[in-house]
């Protein structure tokens, strides 16, 4: 025999759980990713998993984006990486056994008169075992440093006209854009 009593309860936890994470879902994916236009030649910053799995003995990645250049200064985009297959063993080389992929990043992301922008340096590792012949699989952690940042003298505020007039000496609202440094992961 069901109870109506306790089933309606376990609905309503239920309802209140699911509110919950998608309430989470949302607060913690507020972030665009720097982006280039043939991805595949930024690995590093495609899937942190990519790391190592070049049969070359490195990989070296250099890009640059320049974006919307007609309207002053708009998005500059630098990238460099270079991952490669690290413990990989001349035997494991041939028997394609199982090895580490190591790999380092770093891009800076800017754009404006005050260049507000993003600088970041990461690190990834990333575990590769074949799964026959002509396939692998990896997984790959990436542990970075970010910071965003902006040069906030090279903004003028609505609260330097006075009468009409431009004071550079005025007051601001500059003092609000501070540079900001946080931790980066991600996983893949």
């Amino acid at each position: 025999m069901i109870y109506p009593q306790k089933t309606n309860c376990k609905m309503k936890l239920l309802r209140i759980y699911l509110l919950l994470i998608v309430c989470n879902a949302t607060t913690t994916l507020c972030a665009q990713d720097v982006h280039f236009t043939q991805a595949e030649d930024a690995p590093l910053l495609l899937c942190p998993a990519l790391a190592g799995m070049s049969n070359l003995d490195y990989r070296v990645a250099l890009n640059y984006k320049k974006q919307w250049p007609g309207i002053g200064k708009g998005y500059n985009t630098i990238n460099a990486s270079i991952d490669l297959p690290a413990f990989r063993s001349a035997e494991a080389k041939r028997s394609r056994g199982s090895y580490l992929g190591a790999g380092l990043h770093i891009f800076k992301d800017f754009a404006g008169e005050a260049a507000f922008g993003v600088t970041n340096f990461g690190l990834t590792i990333t575990g590769v075992t074949p799964l026959g012949y002509s396939s692998k699989a990896s997984f790959g952690l990436q542990s970075g440093i970010s910071q965003r940042s902006a040069n906030a003298d090279k903004l003028t505020w609505s609260t330097q006209y006075i009468n009409g007039a431009y004071d550079k000496d005025g007051p601001g609202e500059g003092d609000r854009l501070t540079s900001i440094g946080y931790a980066d992961w991600a996983f893949g």
